[in-house]
């Protein structure tokens, strides 16, 4: 019954569950999945500029899996609802977890997913896109401004803070928005940046 139901999940999702099954809950390292260590300290120069491409290799091939299954799980409803640990969810922790700075953008636009929990989840977990973009790091930083700049949702531009405090730092991350309000042009985008500044009173 199980390798029926495997044989009709879509190929990205299988994907993304094999590759989840072999780091969690593998002990020994994975041929050809791995960072090969003999490779990379490897006194032969040709031998390290192999490893660096087969790594590379790996991680646009996971990048071109996980974003668009954030894209595509991240626009529908009956996703968003579905409860802790599903495939947008593990998407997006994969995300944080991998740096990808080509996700932000389809992060910062779903700041507010919460998948359900019968538990009271920590912040971290409640809110797994903004700990994406903190791990992230400063690449995200605009990407949650531009975000800000359009949002008038009071929730939405509150998590948006708190991945810029996260980032950066409270001092810093209020510079980061003065800077950004001194910068904007367009009058409604600078009044949305300026009501932003109140988290960091």
């Amino acid at each position: 019954m199980k390798k029926i139901i495997i044989l009709f999940m879509p190929v990205p999702v299988i994907i993304v569950c094999l590759f989840i099954c072999c780091v969690v809950f593998s002990d020994t390292p994975i041929k050809g999945s791995v960072i090969q260590t003999d490779r990379l300290t490897s006194e032969n120069r040709g031998e390290r500029k192999k490893a660096y491409k087969k790594l590379k290799r790996e991680r646009d091939a996971l990048i071109s899996t996980i974003i668009p299954l954030i894209k595509e799980k991240g626009a529908d409803p009956r996703e968003r609802a579905k409860a802790y640990g599903s495939t947008l969810d593990i998407c997006i922790k994969l995300a944080g977890e991998y740096r990808m700075i080509e996700a932000c953008e389809f992060l910062a636009k779903i700041i507010e997913y919460a998948p359900m929990s019968k538990d009271d989840l920590p912040f971290d977990l409640k809110y797994p896109a903004v700990n994406a973009l903190i791990k992230i790091g400063k690449p995200s930083v605009a990407a949650v401004l531009k975000e800000i700049s359009v949002s008038s949702d009071k929730q939405r531009t509150t998590l948006y803070c708190r991945v810029i405090i996260g980032v950066e730092g409270k001092e810093i991350a209020k510079r980061v928005l003065d800077k950004a309000i001194i910068n904007e042009t367009d009058k409604n985008r600078k009044e949305n940046l300026k009501s932003a500044l109140k988290h960091f009173e």
